[in-house]
């Protein structure tokens, strides 16, 4: 392991970065989860049907 100055941490780049294909998953995912609970909420059943 070798210690890096300040001034090499100022040029480390990268990471942290949320793709469109992760907020795409997260927004389909969301729009699933909402859309069970108003089924739900809608069409109640009974748990053994």
């Amino acid at each position: 392991m070798q210690k890096i100055t300040k001034e090499e941490m100022k040029k480390v780049d990268g990471g942290g970065g949320i793709s469109a294909t992760t907020v795409v998953i997260l927004i389909t995912g969301l729009i699933s989860f909402v859309t069970g609970i108003f089924h739900g909420y809608a069409n109640p059943k009974k748990c053994n049907n």
